[in-house]
């Protein structure tokens, strides 16, 4: 999702979160990974495992300061709001609440 202010990409906690259990997953799995993936590593060779835990605490560093996507309706976020805009939480909490 883009920031149409500022272009830049943003991603939801869970997106994040996804895509640090994809590195750990692969880090953990693969034993080579030219030959588990090789059309992602013609060019280039794949992170080494001290590569990706700069990566992954890279993007846990940068995900406390980036923009994130209100996981509803795509509005900016902050860490502290867990994937929800005030207007989207307080919708979801009236629906919990039974519509009262």
């Amino acid at each position: 999702m883009e920031n149409p202010k500022t272009g830049r990409t943003m991603f939801t906690p869970r997106e994040v979160a996804t895509v640090l259990a994809a590195l750990r997953y692969w880090q953990a799995t693969v034993e080579d990974p030219k030959e588990q993936s090789p059309d992602y590593f013609e060019e280039d060779e794949p992170l080494s495992d001290e590569e990706i835990d700069t990566l992954c605490e890279n993007i846990n560093f940068d995900m406390t300061l980036a923009e994130l996507a209100c996981a509803e309706c795509g509005r900016r976020v902050t860490r502290e709001d867990e994937g929800l805009c005030a207007e989207c939480t307080a919708k979801a909490e009236h629906e919990t609440e039974g519509g009262r």
